[in-house]
């Protein structure tokens, strides 16, 4: 997990995300690149979770040491992935899928294997409201985000995030 376990939970989330599914994780973060690139390739990590930018910094790093990353998959967040950045993380075998989410709010989206588009997290209510009227945004219009999320601990109604999305 590349993303901070300070300031912001996404860190933490990441790292509660993965645990969840069986896999032992490599806390992360901002700094030593190089030492973090030289752990993940002496564990052979085969996933990442964070920020398409950062890992394609890790895999640089890891084969300019001559200590290439076993990485396999990738789930990034956090920053907006262009397909010339995916195809970068691609062409060092690593399949990258990407996920749309806040800090209050969590994953709210995801892309599946077929990368056509996004699938809404199911417990959760987005939706995508007209910039001026506030009403519900016409089907592939954008809009700004809001969102409700029903954790017991920490419910969300409505929350306006400041993204703009269109739905389909």
């Amino acid at each position: 997990v590349s993303a901070s376990y300070h300031l912001t939970p996404l860190g933490f989330m990441l790292d509660e995300a993965a645990r969840a599914l069986g896999c032992v994780t490599i806390p992360g973060g901002v700094g030593q690149t190089e030492l973090q690139a030289k752990v993940a390739a002496h564990l052979r990590a085969t996933g990442y979770l964070g920020t398409p930018s950062f890992l394609l910094t890790l895999l640089q790093k890891a084969r300019e040491a001559g200590a290439p990353l076993a990485l396999e998959v990738a789930f990034v967040v956090a920053e907006m992935l262009p397909e010339s950045l995916r195809t970068e993380i691609e062409a060092f075998g690593v399949r990258v899928l990407q996920g749309y989410g806040t800090a209050d709010l969590g994953c709210l989206a995801h892309e599946c294997v077929e990368k056509g588009g996004w699938h809404l997290h199911p417990d959760c209510i987005v939706e995508v409201l007209d910039l001026e009227t506030g009403a519900p945004a016409a089907p592939g219009q954008p809009g700004e985000v809001v969102a409700t999320i029903f954790d017991e601990a920490y419910p969300l109604l409505r929350l306006a995030t400041g993204d703009i999305a269109a739905l389909a």
